[in-house]
C-alpha cells in the first residue's frame, strides 16, 4: 500500500525516470552488504584451499603419532570420563602445559626463532606464539573452557546440585580459532608432540601460501570476551 503510494508520487513528480532512480537507490545498500559477504567468502575460500594443500603435504610426508609414556592412557580415559574442576585444570595449564611450552620456546630461540610464552591469569589461559617477520604468526594457545556437566556425568546425584554444575577444560587454541579438543590429562612430552604436530601443518601451510596473505588476519585473541564464567582463574570453583 504504502510502497504503491510512494511509486505513484514519484512517477507524478519525475515520472519513470524519477521512480527507476528511487528504486536503484534504495537497492544500493543491500547491493553494498552483498558485495562486503562476498568479500569475506572469498578470503575464507583462499585459507581454505592453502589449509588444503598443506594439509595433503603433511599427510604425504607421513605422520608419526605421539609417543604416550606408560599409564598414560589411563590419565587420558580419567580426563575423557571426569569433569575436573577450575582449579584442578588451571594449575593444569601453569604447572604442566606452560613448563612444555617454555621447552619448546627455549629450542626454538636456540635455534634463532623469535618465540615467546605469554600466561594470561586475567583470561585463563597460557601460549607461546612465534612471529617471523613477513609471516603468518603461529600460536598454540591453551584457554581454561567452563562448560555445564551433561545429565550422564553424576547418575547417581541430583541435577539440583549446584556446587557440581560446571566442569573445565584445557583447550587449545590456534591462529584461526578452537580446535575443539582438550589436552587435560595429558604430560609434558605429549604436549609438546601436539606443539610439534601443529607447528609442522603451520610450516607445511607456509610452504604452500604465499609468504603473506593479501590482507591481515585477525588475531588469535580477538574472540576474548570478558569472563561470565564466575571466579578467576586459580580460586576453587
Amino acid at each position: 500500500m504504502i510502497e504503491g503510494l510512494i511509486a505513484s508520487i514519484l512517477l507524478i513528480a519525475g515520472g519513470l525516470s524519477a521512480l527507476q532512480t528511487a528504486s536503484v537507490a534504495s537497492a544500493l545498500p543491500f547491493a553494498i552488504i552483498m558485495l562486503i559477504a562476498a568479500v569475506g567468502m572469498w578470503r575464507a575460500l583462499v585459507i581454505e584451499v592453502h589449509h588444503e594443500a598443506s594439509l595433503q603435504a603433511h599427510m604425504q610426508r607421513g605422520h608419526q603419532g605421539t609417543k604416550s609414556g606408560m599409564g598414560l592412557w589411563k590419565q587420558r580415559l580419567s580426563s575423557l570420563v571426569g569433569f575436573p574442576a577450575q582449579d584442578k585444570v588451571w594449575g593444569f595449564i601453569r604447572e604442566t602445559v606452560h613448563p612444555a611450552l617454555r621447552e619448546v620456546e627455549r629450542e626454538l630461540k636456540r635455534r634463532d626463532w623469535p618465540a615467546e610464552v605469554v600466561t594470561d591469569d586475567e583470561n585463563g589461559r597460557a601460549y607461546l606464539s612465534v612471529v617471523k617477520e613477513n609471516q603468518l604468526e603461529f600460536v598454540y594457545d591453551v584457554r581454561l573452557r567452563q562448560y555445564t556437566k551433561p545429565d550422564y556425568a553424576y547418575p547417581e546425584r541430583s541435577r539440583g546440585d549446584q556446587d557440581a554444575e560446571h566442569y573445565y577444560r584445557a583447550e587449545v587454541f590456534l591462529q584461526k580459532g578452537g580446535q575443539a579438543y582438550d589436552i587435560y590429562g595429558f604430560d609434558q612430552q605429549d604436549i609438546i608432540n601436539d606443539i610439534l604436530d601443529q607447528f609442522e601443518k603451520y610450516m607445511n601451510f607456509l610452504e604452500n601460501s604465499p609468504g603473506i596473505l593479501p590482507w591481515k588476519m585477525g588475531e588469535h585473541d580477538d574472540d576474548l570476551r570478558e569472563r561470565e564464567e564466575g571466579p578467576a582463574p586459580g580460586t576453587a570453583s
